[in-house]
């Protein structure tokens, strides 16, 4: 029973697996082959395949309802070209708190998600990426790989650390234009790039 069922598992990946048995039979002095495929059975060779292709199918749809779309900032009179949605929003809030405002502020302009993971003190992006993966519950994409946690992306302001998410998509022009009427005097600006 644990051979059919690795079987069928390595199976759903796209490999192509079989056990077989075979039996020689003597006739006229030649050996002849009989091969039977017992693994899997015949009629779990039909299901097999309906589930693969509707597998291969959940996969393209996934890969083709990803937004590949890029997007140029002007901020205070810089121009940051060619960013994705989360790079938008980690150079935006970078350049937001460089000009005087605080996450908290920042955080306050976009109130229907959490933008930040927040500790005490002034971390290192190794000790807010420990703390990350110490609240990990496990799933599919590790809980530190939802922030931008790398040397350099922490911010810091009045004895905390923050990591800004990089989980953006639905909603990331609509804290744009959030962020940009908070900061008028930055004149954030945001089009989409060339050839989009």
């Amino acid at each position: 029973k644990e051979l059919t069922t690795t079987v069928m598992w390595l199976n759903e990946f796209g490999l192509d697996i079989r056990c077989v048995r075979m039996h020689p039979y003597e006739f006229n002095s030649k050996t002849i082959l009989d091969v039977q495929t017992v693994i899997p059975i015949p009629e779990m060779s039909d299901y097999q395949v309906k589930v693969r292709a509707k597998k291969q199918k959940e996969r393209e749809a996934r890969n083709h309802a990803r937004d590949f779309s890029k997007f140029d900032l002007a901020i205070a009179g810089n121009l940051f070209p060619t960013l994705n949605k989360r790079g938008l929003m980690f150079q935006l809030v970078s350049e937001i708190l460089k000009n005087g405002g605080t996450p908290p502020e920042v955080d306050s302009a976009i109130p229907w998600r959490q933008l930040f993971a927040v500790f005490e003190g002034t971390l290192s992006a190794e000790e807010i990426h420990t703390l990350l993966m110490a609240e990990d519950g496990g799933g599919q994409v590790p809980r530190a790989k939802r922030f931008f946690c790398k040397d350099g992306q922490p911010f810091h302001h009045d004895g905390k650390s923050y990591a800004l998410s990089n989980q953006w998509g639905d909603g990331t022009l609509e804290a744009v234009v959030r962020l940009a009427e908070k900061y008028p005097a930055l004149n954030i600006s945001v089009a989409q790039s060339a050839g989009q």
